[in-house]
């Protein structure tokens, strides 16, 4: 593959994967009641917990659209050949399959639990949070996922590197966007000229960011990743007032950290 085509490559997924990306706002979980009027049906346990709200069909709609965009996006990058292909989508469809078994085994073990029991609604919490943290991760990207091995045992060395330079941009691209959504908000409080918005831009990327969200929380990821910034790496960039007013903006993220995973 000449370099030429493979940043060609590169770019066009990428452009597909900016155009699509979206962040997931925080699911408040109200009452039951409220969540079925507000949907107009009666809604099971996980339909509002795990689908927030949506029928199966669509979840699964959804799902196997963002799956097929990520073998699309491999397939572009590492140009795949027809037989590897094919055996890639049959890992998908199995993943698929198998998180779609498991949901069916929480429904069925939460299907008798009343909406208005508080203690019977933590117990479903329980068997639903596992799937969401699933969801949150990838069920392409779990370590067991088929889709992982095939991978892993098809592609060469090369399509492998290529592969490899397209996720480290892509997660750099959704790294970008998560934090320029932040400051945005955050700009609401403390104004910022342009140089020190790029400074602190160019700080937070170079801090680690989290190798796995909750659901639920991809919207406050840039604020958590403020309260890692040491005032060494602040006082170079905003001024006295405004350090203080950032130190006190993302106090109330402090606790937040500890349900990322770094």
């Amino acid at each position: 593959m000449s370099e030429m085509r493979h940043r060609q490559n590169l770019l066009n997924a990428g452009r597909r994967e900016l155009y699509g990306l979206g962040l997931v706002v925080l699911l408040v979980l109200g009452n039951p009641t409220q969540i079925q009027a507000q949907f107009g049906v009666r809604q099971d346990i996980v339909s509002m917990y795990l689908f927030n709200g949506q029928d199966e069909a669509s979840f699964r709609k959804q799902l196997e659209s963002r799956s097929m965009l990520r073998v699309s996006q491999l397939a572009e990058v590492t140009e795949l050949d027809e037989p590897t292909l094919e055996k890639i989508n049959l890992a998908v469809r199995g993943d698929l399959n198998r998180f779609y078994r498991c949901i069916a085994t929480v429904r069925e073990a939460t299907k008798d639990y009343d909406m208005q029991n508080q203690e019977e609604m933590q117990k479903a919490w329980q068997e639903i949070m596992p799937l969401q943290q699933r969801i949150a991760a990838g069920v392409l990207e779990e370590e067991k996922s088929l889709f992982k091995k095939v991978i892993e045992s098809s592609l060469s060395e090369e399509q492998t590197a290529a592969y490899q330079g397209y996720l480290a941009e892509r997660e750099r691209a959704k790294s970008m966007a998560i934090l320029k959504m932040s400051l945005a908000e955050m700009e609401r409080s403390i104004p910022l000229l342009a140089k020190q918005r790029t400074a602190l831009v160019e700080k937070l990327m170079s801090k680690k960011f989290p190798s796995q969200i909750p659901q639920g929380y991809e919207a406050y990821v840039g604020f958590i990743m403020m309260t890692k910034l040491v005032d060494a790496d602040l006082e170079p960039i905003l001024d006295r007032q405004q350090l203080t007013a950032f130190r006190k903006l993302i106090t109330q993220y402090e606790a937040y950290g500890n349900a990322v995973k770094w």
